[in-house]
């Protein structure tokens, strides 16, 4: 069996991370590199981790100050050591055949992923519920069809999570997430499907997703949008260095919709500064460089972009 390196980020979670932490050590696959980042908590989370690494040789403890759940993956990263990765978010929980059945379906492929069910308060029943791995069926695609998928009329939320999947180890070796941004994720997934010839697809709920949504102030509200736009920017440039038509077109019209978001939130006395002109005017090097691009090897979405955005 090859080792795995499971990345758990952590962060004032005293509630939820013995229940993470039971289920990854609890797995049917036991080969694996539990690595906990400490992201500077303040909660009883560090005395936890140390409690569970006393007990169990596989996890390996970082403590650092507080930097945010990107440079906490960034650090997992670095210090990860197996053959593939995979990332937990302390606040979820996993099925205890979790990387017993993504390891037995990444062969011929360089992501497995699951499914996902999303829950509130008690983990669901299912945990530890056993299966029969040899018959999970996959579904098969490409790493271009899982990014076109991010841009589903209907939010696809699994697409765009790094969790719930299994990776190559070299899918990750030159990509690292933008320090204190929130939308990390969006950042950086479409850069790992990229890399990926082929992604096997399990239709089992094997991820089990704490909805915590409700938590969010407006503050981190107003940054959400902020930082959603430069995921968006992002990918519309990485498509169009990519000579990728199509993914940067859909990246420049989810960029748009954002700025969007942005001017219909400029009722909140919050965002009453802030504007889609004072962004363009901002990107207009940016708009510039991608439009070129765009009138090379898109002109018809150049001629809407200039019939819409050039005034």
């Amino acid at each position: 069996m090859d080792l795995i390196s499971v990345i758990i980020p952590i962060y004032n979670v005293e509630a939820y991370l013995r229940e993470c932490l039971d289920a990854v050590i609890n797995q049917s696959y036991t080969n694996l590199e539990i690595i906990l980042i400490n992201d500077g908590s303040t909660d009883s989370s560090s005395l936890i981790c140390e409690e569970y690494a006393k007990v169990d040789h596989r996890i390996v403890i970082i403590n650092q100050e507080n930097a945010g759940p990107s440079a906490a993956r960034n650090s997992g990263l670095e210090k990860s050591t197996g053959a593939y990765i995979a990332f937990i978010d302390s606040d979820d929980a996993v099925h205890s055949d979790l990387f017993t059945v993504l390891y037995n379906k990444i062969e011929h492929a360089d992501i497995a992923v699951c499914d996902y069910l999303r829950f509130e308060d008690k983990i669901p029943i299912t945990v530890t519920a056993p299966m029969n791995v040899d018959t999970v069926e996959i579904k098969k695609c490409s790493g271009r069809e899982m990014n076109l998928s991010l841009f589903d009329n209907k939010v696809n939320l699994l697409a765009i999570v790094v969790w719930a999947k299994l990776y190559r180890r070299q899918l990750w070796e030159t990509v690292r997430y933008p320090v204190g941004r929130l939308h990390e994720d969006e950042a950086v997934i479409h850069k790992i499907y990229a890399q990926a010839n082929n992604v096997h697809i399990v239709a089992l709920k094997l991820f089990f997703y704490r909805d915590r949504e409700g938590s969010i102030t407006n503050s981190k509200a107003l940054k959400s949008v902020l930082d959603s736009y430069e995921a968006f920017k992002g990918r519309a440039a990485f498509f169009a260095e990519k000579g990728d038509a199509e993914l940067m077109g859909k990246s420049y019209n989810a960029q748009m919709a954002t700025l969007l978001r942005l001017e219909i939130s400029n009722q909140d006395p919050l965002l009453v500064s802030l504007s889609i002109s004072d962004i363009l005017k901002e990107d207009l090097y940016y708009r510039v460089k991608l439009g070129l691009v765009c009138k090379k090897i898109f002109p018809a979405f150049y001629n809407f972009l200039r019939r819409n955005f050039a005034k």
